[in-house]
């Protein structure tokens, strides 16, 4: 049996999966919260709606992943040379939002991971 609180990684635009779209990461999000009260999220766009994932995951108070596993991409036909650019854009898109980073501490603590 599972224990609250729960956290939830929404893989959003999969193949066969839900699209990534900003409706239905709001739709994720709201049925979450009716189902399962007090849980965390995270949410990680596959491809090209990985920026719209960004953005939406922090307006709406989730967390983030983000990196190459989901998306070679930087941009439309820019290739990624590393995961660093993807870490330093979710950083300033979270500082934009006047939201603070997490340590990695504080992501243990969040994930509810050991030390």
């Amino acid at each position: 049996m599972l224990k609250a609180p729960l956290h939830f990684q929404f893989c959003m635009g999969c193949a066969n999966g839900i699209p990534g779209s900003l409706k239905n990461l709001i739709f994720m999000k709201e049925t979450m919260e009716s189902l399962c009260p007090g849980s965390t999220w995270s949410c990680f766009g596959v491809g090209h709606c990985a920026l719209e994932m960004l953005y939406g995951a922090v307006a709406l108070g989730g967390h983030i992943r983000v990196g190459m596993e989901d998306n070679v991409m930087y941009a439309k036909g820019v290739l990624a040379e590393s995961n660093v650019q993807f870490v330093e854009r979710a950083r300033r898109v979270i500082e934009e939002y006047g939201k603070q980073v997490a340590t990695p501490a504080e992501a243990r603590e969040i994930l509810s991971l050991g030390k």
